[in-house]
């Protein structure tokens, strides 16, 4: 099956792969000698989640027709862990390489097109604005998609 994915890649000319921290040894094992770079996202998913959050909300994207994907979609939610951490996952026994995938995709492309994510980090700092005095960032639940319904949201999102 790699070898099939690396094909396609190679079709399209993405001669890298960008994975998550699941899996780790076994599955990049299977991509040597494809042709095609398999390298660990620098980010977590969770903060993956969070960053293509503002390109739902400003519309930038048509998610396809996909029942399996918008079901993923919907079921991310806010996790609350001790010491006030918290993470955007899927429910427990659930999987989300679909959500996984498609924002990891979307996340890589802004990045590549020049759509500015950080500009949402709360460290964010714009070296031509005049000093402002520091404040702490915001939490993930004051963000207005984790404060209401993830299905909500991706049951009325533009679909294709």
């Amino acid at each position: 099956m790699t070898k099939q994915y690396a094909e396609l890649c190679k079709q399209s000319r993405v001669t890298i792969v960008t994975r998550d921290r699941w899996g780790k040894e076994w599955v990049q094992s299977t991509w040597r000698g494809t042709g095609c770079a398999y390298v660990q996202s620098s980010l977590a998913k969770s903060h993956i989640y969070l960053e293509v959050i503002p390109l739902f909300f400003r519309g930038r994207i048509r998610l396809p027709g996909h029942p399996k994907l918008l079901r993923k979609l919907r079921l991310l939610h806010l996790q609350r862990h001790g010491g006030g951490r918290q993470s955007i996952d899927h429910p427990r026994g659930d999987h989300d390489d679909f959500a996984n995938a498609v924002c990891g995709v979307l996340r890589g492309l802004s990045d590549h097109y020049g759509y500015r994510l950080d500009v949402f980090d709360p460290n964010f700092r714009d070296e031509d604005a005049p000093p402002q005095p520091a404040r702490q960032g915001p939490e993930l639940s004051d963000v207005p998609l984790y404060n209401g319904d993830m299905a909500a949201y991706f049951s009325t999102a533009d679909i294709c």
